[in-house]
């Protein structure tokens, strides 16, 4: 007698959770909350620690003076006293993970100056959003200033970060990899944010902390780096408060067939207003589709230039169809995935057109065609359905780590749009 075995979705779940475990396992990552430093060149000077929880001294140190951090994806705070006590630099790790010879920076009268960190005790972060990590910092603006290349070098953005605002940082040429901070570390403070709302991961920084010369070291939460910063905003202002998701619609619209662009989702971001009375539009190079406001108007997105309709790419028609079609296209993939053209659906026709057949069970179905240059999928069977969605599932599960891994580098350069400097979120007081 055969025995059929039927294998559940919690048992395909949980042996996905072992692989990735054991590929951690093998790879060398080390346990969540280990960091390692080194008080010499000597390799038996490295030590363990858990950053947990306070580790009072580090012993056998040169007056505080390390050799190296190495910091495991570790968020702590490195004190410049024993026991966890007084002045102390809340460190997020970055790409980088070993800090050789760590040290820091900060300005006086325009003049940088580079200090060894000293590390005399090292504790556990606290939260992003405890009063403690913004403590002293009274200064009402902060200038900084950040640089797409190391040592405070190449093309140089300034911002004034002040009050309750959020302000985006423009695009850089390749990544932001350093930054100048003004004021004194214990009165200045700002958040560099994943996030053009400033409503999810970031990190502060102040005048004085480490490797300001080269932010590879530094991470802003646990899947983004500052390198990628979009936002920037003064310490404390944005936590425990509660940012929407999709920015508000503004209370007046553009004007007739005028369409609003935003390059981050929910639209927020840098924004352009684009007239669609002349027909088709073609976006600039630099200009980046990410979220659209129609104000109730029907708009083709097309992945091609010059709303060309090609084999092999796709569009879609952002209202007017029947939920099938959005159904369709959600299941299969087949929207524009960085649309760069974009028009009015067409006045002089309906847009759907409708036929309807019948069965041999006299049941009626409803069909529709596009017309014109709207593409539209045909009908998938259900079994090619169940094929897509557990092929991704198997995808998802064995492209978790690579995945996320390279999404990290994903906004990285679309060059500097028109509106450099925008506040895009300001709280009500």
């Amino acid at each position: 007698m055969k025995l059929h075995t039927l294998v559940t979705f919690d048992q395909i779940i949980l042996s996905a959770i072992v692989l990735i475990e054991f590929c951690k396992f093998a790879a060398g990552v080390p346990p969540s909350g280990i960091i390692q430093i080194s008080t010499s060149y000597s390799a038996s000077s490295a030590k363990d620690y858990n950053v947990t929880y306070c580790n009072p001294t580090i012993p056998n140190t040169s007056n505080g003076r390390v050799h190296s951090i190495v910091a495991n994806g570790n968020c702590f705070n490195i004190y410049h006293q024993e026991n966890c006590t007084g002045p102390y630099i809340r460190y997020v790790a970055g790409r980088m993970e070993r800090l050789y010879g760590p040290s820091r920076h900060k300005w006086e009268d325009g003049n940088l100056i580079k200090e060894d960190l000293l590390v005399r005790s090292i504790g556990p972060c606290f939260d992003k959003c405890d009063p403690r990590n913004w403590e002293g910092a009274t200064d009402p603006s902060v200038l900084i200033t950040l640089y797409d290349d190391e040592n405070f070098e190449g093309n140089a953005t300034t911002l004034i970060v002040q009050g309750d605002e959020c302000i985006l940082v423009p695009p850089p040429r390749k990544l932001w990899e350093s930054i100048q901070i003004s004021g004194k570390e214990s009165n200045s403070c700002v958040e560099l944010h994943s996030d053009s709302s400033c409503g999810w991961e970031f990190t502060q920084f102040r005048p004085g902390y480490p490797h300001l010369h080269d932010l590879w070291y530094w991470g802003v939460g646990e899947d983004h780096y500052a390198l990628n910063t979009v936002a920037v905003s003064m310490c404390g202002r944005f936590c425990n408060k509660t940012i929407p998701q999709v920015k508000p619609a503004p209370e007046q619209t553009p004007g007739d067939n005028v369409v609003t662009v935003y390059d981050f989702f929910g639209y927020y971001g840098n924004s352009a207003n684009i007239n669609l009375t002349n027909g088709c539009v073609t976006l600039n190079e630099t200009q980046l589709l990410v979220s659209i406001r129609t104000y109730d108007q029907c708009v083709i997105l097309y992945a091609q230039r010059d709303c060309q309709n090609k084999a092999g790419s796709y569009t879609l028609q952002t209202s007017g169809m029947p939920k099938d079609y959005y159904t369709e296209r959600l299941l299969t993939l087949t929207t524009p995935v960085r649309p760069k053209s974009l028009q009015l659906c067409s006045t002089n026709h309906s847009i759907v057109k409708e036929t309807s057949t019948s069965n041999s069970n006299g049941e009626t179905k409803m069909n529709y065609s596009p017309v014109d240059q709207i593409d539209t999928p045909r009908s998938f069977a259900a079994w090619t359905i169940v094929f897509l969605v557990f092929g991704g599932l198997i995808l998802f599960v064995f492209g978790a780590v690579i995945g996320a891994y390279f999404s990290k580098y994903e906004r990285v350069c679309y060059g500097v749009n028109a509106e450099r400097f925008n506040v895009v979120y300001k709280l009500q007081t």
